[in-house]
């Protein structure tokens, strides 16, 4: 199965929501990183 990954720049506000289109879209999973390439993290609840 060939695998294909997107990179999208939005801004921070709609991010959450460009993720639950792509994973209603079949995104097998959505990552967030800042300007610098760094993982953003979801904080504990």
């Amino acid at each position: 199965m060939p695998w294909i990954q997107l990179k999208l720049n939005t801004i921070g506000s709609w991010a959450e929501d460009l993720s639950n289109v792509l994973v209603k879209s079949g995104a097998v999973s959505v990552t967030f990183q800042d300007t610098h390439n760094n993982p953003v993290f979801e904080l504990l609840p």
